[in-house]
């Protein structure tokens, strides 16, 4: 993650989306989000835009992986969608009503790249926290502010591929 500060026009600061969109810590657990849930995603697939004025396209997929929290042992998840060159750095988000009751929208993480196996795309998006983005705004105007560093530690069980095995920057 990385973050500049900027002085942007009236109009637009008072349009820009608020940190407090961004998943904190407990968010998925509060809403109790897990492998199955409906995401979406805005992008440029490819370079395409929605339309002449330049809007992003609208995607959705399925949260594809298990357990997605806590962020500092699982810093990213996966999203079971098409990725295309173009949805790199766009928001992963959720707005719908949840199990835990209530509307649960906010902005889920960053799309960071996608899944291949054996150079053939699985139309899998690696999605990373956005508890990293918070933590790097943050930076921003403090830079003590604290962070969390994802752990090394080994997680067992049955071998299969994992996502970070099977990366490919795109």
């Amino acid at each position: 993650m990385a973050a500049i500060a900027i002085t942007a026009p009236p109009e637009f600061a008072k349009a820009a989306i608020p940190v407090d969109y961004l998943a904190a810590e407990d968010t998925f657990n509060k809403y109790q989000v897990r492998a199955g849930d409906e995401m979406m995603a805005l992008g440029f697939p490819r370079g395409l835009a929605a339309n002449q004025a330049g809007f992003p396209i609208l995607r959705s997929g399925r949260v594809a992986s298990y357990p997605i929290a806590p962020a500092k042992i699982f810093p990213t998840f996966l999203l079971d969608f098409s990725v295309f060159p173009g949805n790199s750095g766009g928001p992963v988000f959720m707005s719908e009503q949840t199990r835990a009751g209530g509307d649960a929208t906010f902005i889920a993480g960053l799309l960071t790249q996608q899944v291949e196996l054996n150079n053939e795309r699985l139309e899998i998006g690696i999605v990373t926290h956005a508890k990293y983005i918070r933590e790097t705004v943050a930076l921003v105007t403090d830079p003590a502010a604290p962070v969390t560093y994802a752990t090394t530690q080994q997680v067992t069980g049955a071998k299969a591929a994992s996502a970070e095995e099977a990366v490919a920057p795109y």
